[in-house]
């Protein structure tokens, strides 16, 4: 009888000792499992963030290699004419064009556009402002008004507001109030902080454009490059309607506008009233808006960079912005 308890005491021990050896290993099992888990996760952190980098890196390369563009370009167009010097297949477009340059583990994409390509929110008038929303579909009425005036209200010195316009009184009555500058705008974003303007009116639609890629404060200026200008910032010009714009965009597709009697072959009939407003060429535009987007081949980042940078014999950066993103829809497509 005493053998037979003896043989239970035993069995059932070596039951506990089977139950926490199992126990055991079911630990080791989860705590291998989570290592691993957790090492794949910090490899594969590890390389997002090498990607992300290298995107980043091409980013920067593409505004340097801009940069360097413009120079040559500068330089080409102040050479003596008489060279009658050709523009290879390499030279860069400066008409809102994105321009591309491939490499073996990436590539970067990169739009360069004078800032006198858009209306300068500082040297604008009521009529250009209006004619510019109009162009981008704003209705005519209470809500187009009440932008424009606001506009020049928050630019002006005093506190007085135009007729659908708004001053200090309006802006601190806001759930978050605020002043409104009363000053020239510093930057272009100031936009979305004045009466009327709202997130579409800025940044635009699928269809529409916004404010966002048609004004500046950086151009000084009321004159318009020809050249580079986008249709709906030609129509704000006062004199130039659709069909006129629409004449100034075919003639650039094969040609360049050299100087304002160009302008006035293609759109005799409002020329002087539109004269004042004419500018060509790169060479007379200093600031120019360049958008690079950095993108690794085989991989989902991509990293983009909005800089303006004012050019001379020396270049300086005047907005300097990243991560950012930029629309590019032509160029969406996998390259090889």
């Amino acid at each position: 009888m005493k053998t037979v308890l003896n043989n239970k005491l035993i069995a059932n021990k070596d039951g506990v000792a089977l139950l926490l050896s199992i126990w055991v290993l079911a630990m080791l099992i989860g705590v291998a499992t989570a290592f691993s888990y957790t090492s794949r996760l910090e490899v594969q952190s590890g390389y997002n963030i090498k990607m992300a980098a290298k995107a980043r890196y091409l980013a920067e390369a593409g505004i340097n290699m801009a940069i360097l563009q413009i120079l040559n370009k500068k330089n080409t167009v102040t050479a003596d004419a008489a060279t009658n010097q050709v523009e290879s297949e390499e030279d860069w477009l400066f008409n809102g064009e994105f321009n591309e340059l491939n490499f073996d583990d990436g590539q970067f994409i990169v739009k360069v556009v004078p800032e006198n390509s858009r209306v300068d929110l500082n040297f604008a008038d009521e009529v250009i402002l209006d004619r510019l929303l109009d162009a981008i579909g704003v209705p005519e009425g209470a809500d187009r008004s009440t932008i424009v005036d606001s506009i020049m209200d928050w630019k002006d010195e005093d506190n007085l507001h135009k007729l659908n316009g708004a001053e200090e009184d309006y802006y601190m009555s806001l759930p978050t109030p605020y002043k409104p500058a009363d000053s020239y705008f510093t930057s272009i974003e100031e936009l979305l902080l004045v009466k009327g303007v709202t997130q579409e009116i800025f940044y635009g639609t699928g269809e529409k454009k916004g404010l966002k890629d048609l004004v500046t404060v950086y151009s000084s200026s009321f004159v318009i490059d020809f050249n580079s200008a986008p249709k709906e910032v030609l129509m704000a010009i006062p004199g130039i309607e659709e069909e006129d714009a629409d004449k100034i965009l075919e003639f650039r597709k094969t040609n360049e506008i050299q100087n304002v009697n160009d302008v006035q072959l293609l759109i005799p009939a409002h020329f002087m009233a539109i004269r004042r407003y004419v500018g060509t060429g790169i060479k007379a535009a200093t600031v120019f808006s360049i958008e690079s987007i950095g993108r690794v081949k085989d991989f989902k980042t991509e990293v983009g960079i909005r800089a303006a940078v004012e050019i001379t014999n020396e270049y300086s950066f005047l907005f300097y912005k990243t991560p950012e993103v930029i629309k590019y829809n032509d160029m969406k497509e996998e390259y090889e």
